[in-house]
């Protein structure tokens, strides 16, 4: 089994792990609900049961999904400020004057 059987597998766990940086899934700023793996349409469970007896909520979610993803956005922007300030927080300036000795790696430098 190569990589290529296995990306439609990868790609839906991308899609559906909730990210760090907003808190959502790619699939619920997309279709304005959380997905469901196919194993839980083939058993009767609560999750099932709700979701297929609540056309009335879907809807109200797809309504909503602009709201959601500009709340997202938010987070996601909080998140990255957050990052940034840690960040800037460990940068120390290093300044270097004309006459000052310096380090050169000669294998980077390519000499």
């Amino acid at each position: 089994m190569g990589w290529v059987d296995e990306f439609p597998h990868v790609l839906w766990a991308s899609r559906t792990q909730k990210k760090t940086s907003n808190s959502e899934t790619q699939f619920s700023l997309t279709y304005g609900t959380e997905a469901m793996i196919p194993a839980e349409f083939g058993s009767p469970s609560a999750r099932t049961l709700a979701i297929s007896s609540n056309e009335e909520e879907l809807c109200l979610n797809l309504n909503l999904l602009e709201e959601r993803r500009e709340l997202a956005l938010i987070r996601e922007q909080n998140y990255k400020r957050q990052l940034q300030k840690y960040y800037d927080s460990k940068f120390q300036v290093c300044k270097f004057y004309a006459g000052d000795f310096v380090f050169r790696n000669n294998e980077a430098s390519g000499q």
